[in-house]
């Protein structure tokens, strides 16, 4: 264990006795301490050093997810799913103070050290930057030199910009070009909008990364999309998923370091994320960019504690854990 990790602890609302359902399970009675092989690890990044914005507070995010998440029952109406059975343990935070490439080097080390103790690592963010470093500790974890190891991001940007330093907009660049670490195959879905010129969409088609925009996934749904995803992965290796929560139309996402219109509806978020768990050799899944301080009643917050919830549910499906 880390000497880098706080523990988190749930503190239960003064309203969930009152008003408990004697017959509701929460998600707080899959989470154990003691569990040595979880079905799944949580970790939370609490880092938002690496935003371009003028929107910070991402670093406030991993408690404030949390926050919904344990409140949650431990049963999927929508798809007639029943979580009880999974293992999950809650690592708590990295103990992440000030700015620079030690942080990057922290968050490293850990997740490497630390996917030893689940199967599939969900990380709470945390500004996107991290998912350099996170996607990176995985690798080193799961790659063994010789695995393929791929990126699946859904994201409304490109995040490659040409900075010579790695932050929230330039961290997919740093990785692509990075000889030891960068993936074998990278796709974006859910990019849309007007803040990138052709010129960095060259430098993805350069580097082998392959976009699917928001409008297809609009127009052919998410099935296709994620069929879409599996053909050009071609079923090899394992897989990292990173979300950013921009990728979702700002109507429904507001608390984010730069949202904007005509993005993802929550529903096509939350069974895209739940489609790829399912269907892709899946190990690690980052939530970044959800920015509490800009929330509106908890939207955001409790769309980025869903994402955490599907992924459950995509394991549970695909492993049938009981």
């Amino acid at each position: 264990m880390s000497q880098h990790l706080k523990n988190w602890k749930f503190e239960k609302s003064k309203y969930m006795d009152i008003f408990r359902d004697p017959n509701s399970s929460y998600i707080t009675e899959m989470v154990n301490d003691s569990f040595k092989s979880p079905d799944v690890s949580l970790l939370g990044f609490p880092y938002d050093g690496g935003i371009l914005s003028h929107r910070r507070g991402a670093r406030l995010a991993p408690d404030f997810i949390r926050k919904s998440f344990y409140n949650f029952t431990n049963y999927c109406s929508t798809h007639e799913t029943e979580l009880s059975g999974l293992k999950v343990k809650d690592f708590g935070n990295l103990d992440l103070n000030g700015e620079g490439s030690h942080i990057y080097d922290l968050i490293q080390s850990d997740v490497e050290r630390l996917y030893k103790f689940g199967k599939v690592e969900i990380i709470l963010g945390g500004d996107h930057s991290i998912t350099l470093p996170s996607f990176k500790g995985l690798r080193r974890s799961v790659g063994n030199g010789n695995r393929n190891v791929n990126l699946v991001v859904i994201d409304q940007h490109y995040d490659v910009r040409d900075y010579n330093f790695v932050n929230s907009g330039s961290w997919l660049r740093h990785l692509l070009l990075d000889k030891n670490d960068k993936p074998d195959s990278t796709v974006i879905l859910g990019s849309h909008g007007f803040r990138y010129p052709g010129y960095y969409a060259e430098f993805l088609k350069d580097k082998g990364v392959k976009t699917v925009s928001g409008h297809y996934i609009h127009t052919y749904g998410i099935r296709e999309t994620v069929k879409e995803v599996a053909n050009i992965l071609g079923g090899r290796g394992h897989t990292y998923l990173s979300v950013d929560i921009d990728a979702v139309d700002q109507a429904f996402a507001p608390a984010c370091s730069g949202s904007s219109p005509g993005g993802l509806m929550p529903y096509e978020l939350l069974e895209l994320v739940r489609e790829l768990v399912k269907n892709l050799n899946l190990d690690g899944v980052d939530i970044t960019e959800y920015s509490p301080p800009f929330d509106i009643g908890d939207i955001t917050q409790k769309l980025a504690a869903s994402v955490i919830m599907e992924v459950l549910c995509g394991v549970k499906s695909k492993n049938g854990v009981k």
